[in-house]
C-alpha cells in the first residue's frame, strides 16, 4: 500500500510513530518526509495493512493532525525491512509548519533529575516537545533545514536519534549539554560575563537584586524582573515607558498561581496545555505579587514555564517573575542579540542569551475562558501557524491585515494559515518583519495568489504595501473583515446579523465607523444599523483622551453649551476648551464617528474614571471593571430610529441607535454623584439591550459579536445572555481574536465571496 498524508505531520514525531506502527503490524517498507507531507509504502498481508491504516486514523501521535490520506494498493516488491528514508525536498507543495510545543513532562523530569545527563540543561527537548516553527528554515522538517544544523550531535544524542526504542528517535532538534546550544550572559555593551550554568546563576542573582534581565526564549526576548517587589516592577515600567499597562507574570507552579488567582479546571487546562499561553485570571484579594504589575486591574495575565529555560529560571527563583515581551511598545519582539542590545539596551541591565538562532519570531499567545470556552486574544506562540479548515469556497489569496495587531493570512491547499502576531505597523521593526514575511510567503506557497486583500483605509502600511505586489488588490472594509473573521471562526454560513464594534475603522462614507450592524446573506452584505454619530474634536488625539469623546458626545446633544457643562469643565483647562470649542464650531479636524469604543471613552470620562489614557483601551477596561457583574437590570433609555437608507446612499444604515436619551440621563447620574460602578452597570445593560432591539428588527436567528469592544467580558456575557433569552443564537470569536489580530482571516474570507465583501 502506498499512502500520501497531508496535515500537521512534521515535527511531531510522525515518522518514528509510523516506524513503530509498522513494526507492531509486521510490515516492511519505508516512511519519508516530503514538501507535501508524509509518504509511506508498506508491504504485508491485506489484514495487516488494514489494521495499520485503522490504527493510523484512530490513534495518531499527539499534536499531529491528519487532514487527508490518499491510498492505493500495488503489487508487492518484497521489502526486507522498514526504514525511515531521507526526506524528499522536491515538489511544489508545502507541508504545514507545526507551532512550538511546550516542554513535555518527560523532559521536565530529566531537567530536574540530578543523575540525568540533561540535568538543568535549558534546551532539552524530544519528539513530543520543543521549538518547531521558530527554528524552521524550510520544509521538509529535518535538522539541516532548521537553526539546529550548526550543532552536530554527540555520540549520546546520535544513539538516541537512531534507537527506535528511544523517545528521541529521529528527533530533529535533539541535543544535550555536550553538543547543543549554550547560554551566556552579556551586558548592554555586548561583553560576556559568563556562560553555561554560570550565566544562569548570574541571571538569577541579578533578578533577586532587583535588576531587569532580557532573556532570549523560544520565539524572541522577554524582559524579566521580580514580580513581588514594587521597586523592580516600577524600574521596568520607568525604563520601558509603560506606565500602567499590565505585565504578564511567569509563575513557578500551579500551586503558586492558585495562591494568587481563582483558577477553574478549564483555566488550569489552558495553563498546562502544549501551547503554553498567557491566561487571564481573576486575582484573589491579596496576591503575593506587587500591585504595580497590573494597576487597577482585577485580572492577571499568568503563565507557567513553557520552555526549559523558563523552567530552570523559575525553579531557582521560586517566585513569580514579570515576563513581558522584549520590545518597545507594540513593536515586534526582538529575536537576536544585536537587535536586543540596540532596542532594549536602555531597559535591561543584562542579557541572558544563547547561540541557537531564532529564525521566526513568535510572541506569547494570550487567552482566557469566556462563557465556558477558550478565547484567544493574541494568537501567536503555540497556536500559530496551525491552519484551520475552510468553511468552503475560499480562493487562493493573501490578506495583509490591518495597521495594529497585524497578522497576515493565506491559503495553502484547502487550509487557511494565519501568521503569528506582528504588532503595530507604525514601528519600523514591525514593518520590516511584516514586509519580509509577506515576501517570503509569496515565494514559498505552492501556487500563485489570485488576489491581495487589505484594509480599505488608504494610508495603512499594509494597504500601501499591497499596491507594490503583483496581484489584483481587493480592499475590505475594516468591520466587514471583523464580521467574516467571526463567521469563519465559528464555521458558520449566512444569513446572519453581525456586530462590528470597536474603536475606529475607515468608513466607506468617509466617516469613522465603529458601532456597526451588518446583515449578511450568501449574495450580499448590507450595513443594517449603526450608532448615532458625533464629532471627535482633534481627531486621532481623542483615542488618547477620552475627555474629547465626552465633549463630542455632549456637543451633539447640547451644542455650544457643552463646553460649560461641569463634567466637561473639570476635565479640561480653560485654554484647551477654548481651542476645542473653535474646532467644533468651525468643523476643523473633527471627524464624524459612530464608534462604540469612543462611547465607552465618553462614559469613562463623564464618570471621572479616566480623562487621559496611557495605553489603548484603558478607559473602556476601567469602565468594565467598575461595573463588576451588574447585579441590577437597570438601564438607560435608548431608541431605534430610521437610518434613512436609500439606494443612492447605500452606505447609510437602515436603523440608528439613538443614545441621546441614554447620555442625558447618564449626565444626570454623574452630576448627582451616582457611583461609577452603578453608571457603568446601567451603560453595559443598555448596550446589551440595543443588541437585542436591532436583532429583532433584522429578524435573523444567528447574531455574531466581534470587534475590539467584545474583548469586554461584561458586555459579551450580557449580550449573549439577552440574545439567548430572546430566542437568538449568539456567536463570538474563540480561536481568533475579536480585535484587529483577526482581520487578515476575515479579509481572506470576504475577498473570496462573489461580492468580494463589498457593501
Amino acid at each position: 500500500m502506498r499512502l500520501k498524508l497531508s496535515g500537521l505531520l512534521q515535527g511531531v514525531g510522525f515518522r518514528p510513530f509510523i516506524f513503530g506502527l509498522a513494526e507492531a503490524h509486521s510490515l516492511k517498507g519505508w516512511v519519508q518526509n516530503t514538501r507535501e507531507g508524509i509518504a509511506i509504502e508498506i508491504e504485508g498481508s491485506e489484514k495487516s495493512l488494514g489494521d495499520f491504516l485503522n490504527s493510523l486514523k484512530e490513534n495518531p501521535p499527539p499534536h499531529s493532525k491528519i487532514d487527508e490520506i490518499e491510498t492505493c494498493l500495488l503489487p508487492s516488491i518484497n521489502y526486507s525491512t522498514f526504514i525511515i528514508k531521507e526526506s524528499d525536498p522536491s515538489g511544489t507543495g508545502n507541508s504545514q509548519l507545526i507551532p512550538d510545543i511546550a516542554t513535555c513532562p518527560d523532559c521536565v523530569g530529566e531537567i530536574f533529575d540530578s543523575s540525568d545527563p540533561r540535568y538543568l540543561y535549558p534546551f532539552t527537548n524530544c519528539t513530543k516537545c520543543g521549538p518547531r516553527y521558530t527554528v524552521t528554515e524550510s520544509i521538509p522538517f529535518d535538522r539541516a533545514c532548521t537553526s539546529m544544523k550548526q550543532f552536530s550531535m554527540c555520540s549520546l544524542c546520535e544513539w538516541e536519534y537512531t534507537d527506535p526504542e528511544n523517545r528521541r528517535f529521529h528527533a530533529q532538534t535533539n541535543c544535550c549539554p555536550e553538543c547543543g546550544p549554550q547560554l551566556k550572559i552579556i551586558n548592554s555593551a555586548g561583553e560576556s560575563l559568563g556562560d553555561k550554568h554560570k550565566a544562569l546563576q548570574m541571571a538569577v542573582e541579578f533578578l533577586i537584586q532587583g535588576k531587569v534581565i532580557a532573556v532570549k526564549g523560544i520565539g524572541g526576548f522577554h524582559l524579566m524582573a521580580q514580580a513581588t517587589t514594587d521597586a523592580a516592577v516600577l524600574l521596568l515600567r520607568k525604563r520601558k515607558h509603560r506606565d500602567e499597562k499590565p505585565f504578564a507574570v511567569l509563575y513557578p507552579s500551579m500551586d503558586a498561581i492558585q495562591n494568587d488567582c481563582e483558577v477553574s479546571s478549564h483555566e488550569e487546562e489552558l495553563l498546562k496545555s502544549f501551547q503554553g499561553p498567557i491566561v487571564l485570571l481573576k486575582r484573589k484579594g491579596d496576591p503575593v505579587i506587587s500591585k504595580q504589575v497590573a494597576p487597577e486591574n482585577p485580572y492577571l495575565g499568568v503563565m507557567l514555564p513553557s520552555n526549559p529555560l523558563h523552567h530552570v529560571l523559575s525553579h531557582f527563583m521560586d517566585t513569580p517573575i514579570v515576563c513581558t515581551s522584549g520590545n518597545l511598545s507594540e513593536e515586534k519582539i526582538c529575536t537576536n542579540e544585536q537587535e536586543a542590545i540596540k532596542t532594549l539596551g536602555g531597559i535591561a541591565d543584562f542579557f541572558l542569551t544563547h547561540d541557537r538562532p531564532i529564525l521566526r519570531h513568535a510572541d506569547d499567545s494570550i487567552t482566557r475562558v469566556l462563557l465556558g470556552h477558550t478565547q484567544v486574544l493574541r494568537r501567536a506562540r503555540g497556536y500559530s501557524p496551525t491552519p484551520i479548515a475552510c468553511n468552503g469556497g475560499l480562493k487562493k489569496g493573501l490578506a495583509l491585515g490591518g495597521h495594529n495587531k497585524n497578522t497576515i493570512a493565506w491559503m495553502e491547499g484547502n487550509k487557511v494559515i494565519v501568521s503569528p502576531h506582528f504588532g503595530d505597523l507604525e514601528a519600523a521593526s514591525t514593518r520590516a518583519a511584516f514586509t519580509a514575511t509577506v515576501n517570503s510567503t509569496l515565494k514559498t506557497i505552492s501556487s500563485p495568489v489570485e488576489f491581495i486583500a487589505h484594509d480599505a483605509h488608504p494610508d495603512y502600511v499594509s494597504t500601501l504595501h499591497a499596491s507594490t505586489l503583483k496581484a489584483p488588490t481587493i480592499p475590505i472594509q475594516h468591520h466587514v473583515a471583523h464580521v467574516f473573521s467571526c463567521m469563519e471562526d465559528n464555521q458558520l454560513q449566512p444569513p446572519f446579523l453581525a456586530l462590528g464594534w470597536d474603536g475606529s475603522g475607515f468608513g466607506l462614507d468617509n466617516t469613522i465607523w465603529g458601532g456597526e450592524f451588518f446583515h449578511v446573506t450568501e449574495k450580499q452584505i448590507k450595513r443594517f444599523g449603526s450608532f448615532k454619530t458625533f464629532k471627535l474634536p482633534g481627531g486621532s488625539q481623542a483615542v488618547k483622551e477620552p475627555r474629547r469623546s465626552a465633549l463630542g458626545v455632549l456637543y451633539e446633544i447640547l451644542g455650544g453649551e457643552s463646553i460649560h457643562h461641569p463634567l466637561i469643565q473639570r476635565a479640561f483647562e480653560p485654554r484647551e476648551l477654548k481651542n476645542l470649542s473653535s474646532l467644533l464650531k468651525n468643523n476643523l479636524n473633527c471627524p464624524i464617528t459612530s464608534s462604540c469604543g469612543r462611547l465607552f471613552d465618553a462614559v469613562a470620562s463623564l464618570s471621572d474614571l479616566r480623562q487621559v489614557v496611557s495605553y489603548e483601551g484603558q478607559s473602556a477596561m476601567l469602565l468594565e471593571f467598575a461595573s463588576g457583574t451588574p447585579s441590577s437590570k437597570k438601564m438607560y433609555p435608548i431608541k431605534i430610529l430610521d437610518g434613512k437608507y436609500t439606494p443612492k446612499n447605500r452606505f447609510a444604515p437602515r436603523v440608528v441607535i439613538d443614545w441621546s436619551g441614554m447620555m442625558e440621563e447618564l449626565l444626570e447620574d454623574c452630576t448627582s454623584g451616582v457611583p461609577p460602578g452603578v453608571v457603568s452597570g446601567k451603560f453595559h445593560n443598555t448596550l446589551a439591550e440595543a443588541v437585542v432591539l436591532v436583532a429583532k428588527q433584522a429578524e435573523e436567528d444567528n447574531v455574531l459579536l466581534t470587534g475590539g469592544c467584545f474583548q469586554n467580558r461584561v458586555l459579551t456575557e450580557l449580550a449573549v445572555e439577552k440574545l439567548r433569552e430572546s430566542g437568538f443564537n449568539p456567536y463570538w470569536q474563540r480561536g481568533f481574536p475579536p480585535n484587529d489580530g483577526g482581520l487578515s482571516l476575515g479579509q481572506l474570507v470576504a475577498a473570496s465571496r462573489p461580492d468580494k465583501g463589498m457593501l
